[in-house]
């Protein structure tokens, strides 16, 4: 166990745990090349006999049957909107999932007659269709990006220069406002934001919310895709990123609640701190909205908006590894689950051997999970994958979320025996330089319990 001076910094000295990489579990969350030589029976679009050679390779690579489910996915879209105020009856728009012919209607309202009849129109492609039930009407999202849009003059001159504003997405995350910060709100190259920078930046966060009378969230750059890694998310959070604090801690995120119709970034209580900031010190996680101190839960929501995606692969995997998140996963004596914290990546061949260890995280006892690393030369965890994700495999390349990262349980390791990470020492708040502890051991708590706690959901896809 770690033994600083101070409480606070015992909190620091806990936060750990890991992840690297496991080949089952390193799949791409792109679809993934075929190479048909029958064009299939069906027409393509734009087929013809003047179709140019990258249209042809665009269809050896994705496959007939994947383009033409696409094609009736389009078909239903366009359907609807067919229809005699479609907008106005609740319809905003879908997610389309191709390859498995399936669609998430994007519903706002209560005409339950026209979105049954939406329902039996798929069924008759079909089409597996589901319905997301959304905060705001595809006219409530406009008039709040015109009310922002009136005031880009304003924000101008106080520091963000807007760039683009997103309102409808995969998730229901609100509004991305996209913009640079500039002058006093800019960040220094090769600095860390000053505490008072990141207040300002708040503070106009705030301002743009008042102004939109709806959900926002600003970051600096573009809207998050599936390109950004643990260093670099940008809103909607993944799980699994490496976060920074105004005070320099390092924590890692967890997978993605809902409460209400928001949804929200998590990470361990034990990460304390004002304001966390991705690692390259760029998108904004915000503070702790709500906490679950409860000593088998001890989590916090943080005041930023999440997906129901996890980062795969090594902690500097540059191709932004995603896997969509299924559901909870309650785990027993004996079964393998792997890590993926911020600092160090996916492990796997964790084997869960208690589900009753109490340990202090630095901010008192706490009831957790333990696990321990099967595989010689491989570890479970590392400081910084605190709050880190604790999943369970699913042989279609889904994660079953099961806990958090917390502790872990036994004499810790530092150096080369902690193997390949982002950072295996640093300096605290008080600039004091230490090692970071790794360990074959891991302690987490459940992720239900941590939901149930909150009295939120689970985000999956």
């Amino acid at each position: 166990m770690f033994t600083p001076s101070t409480r606070k910094n015992r909190h620091r000295a806990a936060t750990l745990i890991a992840a690297a990489l496991c080949a089952g579990l390193v799949l791409s969350a792109g679809i993934a090349a075929a190479e048909p030589t029958d064009p299939g029976t069906r027409s393509t679009p734009a087929q013809s006999e003047t179709v140019s050679p990258e249209i042809d390779a665009f269809i050896r690579q994705m496959g007939p049957e994947f383009l033409n489910n696409q094609w009736t996915l389009s078909d239903l879209a366009g359907w609807i909107r067919e229809q005699p105020n479609f907008a106005d009856r609740g319809y905003i728009g879908q997610v389309n999932y191709a390859e498995t012919l399936s669609t998430k209607l994007l519903w706002h309202g209560n005409d339950d007659r026209f979105l049954q009849e939406v329902l039996d129109h798929a069924a008759s492609l079909g089409i597996s269709a589901s319905v997301e039930h959304r905060a705001m009407s595809m006219q409530q999202i406009d008039e709040a990006m015109d009310r922002i849009w009136a005031e880009a003059d304003t924000y101008r001159a106080a520091g963000f220069e807007l760039g683009s504003i997103a309102g409808v997405g995969e998730e229901d995350t609100g509004l991305i406002v996209s913009g640079t910060y500039q002058g006093s709100l800019a960040a220094v190259p090769g600095r860390a934001v000053p505490q008072s920078t990141l207040s300002a930046r708040s503070s106009l966060a705030e301002s743009i919310t008042g102004t939109a009378r709806a959900p926002i969230t600003v970051v600096e750059g573009g809207v998050g895709g599936p390109t950004t890694t643990r260093s670099t998310d940008r809103t909607p959070f993944r799980a699994g990123g490496y976060m920074v604090s105004s005070d320099n801690g390092k924590c890692s995120t967890g997978f993605g609640l809902k409460l209400g119709s928001q949804t929200y970034a998590t990470t361990a209580y034990h990460c304390q701190g004002s304001s966390w900031m991705s690692y390259d010190k760029v998108a904004s996680y915000g503070g702790h909205y709500k906490d679950a101190t409860g000593t088998n839960s001890r989590a916090s929501l943080l005041n930023s908006r999440a997906a129901g995606y996890m980062f795969d692969g090594t902690w500097d995997n540059a191709a932004g590894y995603n896997k969509p998140v299924a559901g909870f996963k309650d785990l027993s004596v004996g079964d393998w689950v792997c890590t993926s914290g911020g600092n160090s990546g996916v492990h796997c061949t964790i084997q869960v051997t208690n589900l009753n260890q109490k340990k202090d995280d630095g901010w008192g006892q706490i009831n957790v999970i333990g696990a321990i690393q099967r595989t010689a030369g491989q570890i479970a965890a590392i400081q910084g994958d605190s709050g880190g994700p604790v999943l369970y495999v699913n042989g279609n390349g889904s994660v079953g979320a099961a806990g958090m990262i917390q502790v872990y349980l036994d004499s810790g390791m530092t150096g080369s025996s902690c193997g390949s990470v982002h950072e295996s020492s640093g300096y605290n708040s008080k600039g004091t330089f230490f090692n970071y502890f790794c360990s074959v051991t891991v302690g987490f708590t459940s992720m239900r319990t941590i939901a149930n706690e909150l009295g939120a959901t689970l985000i999956t896809i």
